[in-house]
């Protein structure tokens, strides 16, 4: 299952997204759902991936990495319009495809 260190990480990255919608979205109350909505679909995938039975939190996190990148790109390209939640939904399951790399690790090899 997901590590407690991991979920403490996505505490974070939660209370850091609402920071920062709150900052973003002082102007007008129909642009705080928007966010509001934004940051709930950042974490649908990797939710459901972890409510499934996942067991990588490799995916787990390239899930949240290809939402975050999803919503980014909405943004600037998009702007705070209600048509960026496809952009979000659609980057959200191509890091569940992200299982990790492993890393081979050179023994007994003396540089010459």
């Amino acid at each position: 299952m997901i590590q407690g260190n991991l979920i403490f990480l996505l505490i974070i990255y939660v209370a850091s997204l609402f920071l920062i919608s709150w900052l973003v979205s002082r102007r007008q109350q129909s642009e705080d759902f928007l966010i509001a909505g934004a940051i709930s679909l950042l974490l649908s995938w990797p939710m459901i991936y972890v409510i499934s039975g996942g067991r990588n939190p490799n995916r787990f996190i390239g899930s949240i990495i290809t939402s975050t990148l999803g919503l980014i790109g909405a943004l600037v390209f998009l702007g705070l319009e209600p048509t960026a939640a496809i952009v979000i939904i659609l980057f959200g399951p191509i890091g569940l495809l992200y299982s990790g790399w492993k890393i081979k690790k050179a023994g007994n090899c003396i540089p010459s």
